[in-house]
């Protein structure tokens, strides 16, 4: 796609269910461009030329594991 990849935190699931999409269905449906779109969470990036791995981030809170 188009996309480079999305943003996930703590308000995406409000911000697509405030667009009138249910989150759980969309997951069902493997439909997370539409649903991050709805969200405002798409990573679009544009062309970058490349073939990269998928990237991931997990931050912790000292004292929460």
């Amino acid at each position: 796609t188009d996309a480079a990849g999305g943003t996930v935190d703590a308000g995406t699931l409000n911000r697509i269910r405030h667009s009138g999409l249910d989150p759980a269905a969309e997951l069902d449906r493997n439909n997370s461009y539409v649903a991050l779109t709805a969200a405002g969470d798409l990573l679009m990036t544009g062309s970058t030329g490349t073939n990269v791995a998928d990237l991931q981030v997990l931050l912790l809170s000292p004292g929460r594991v």
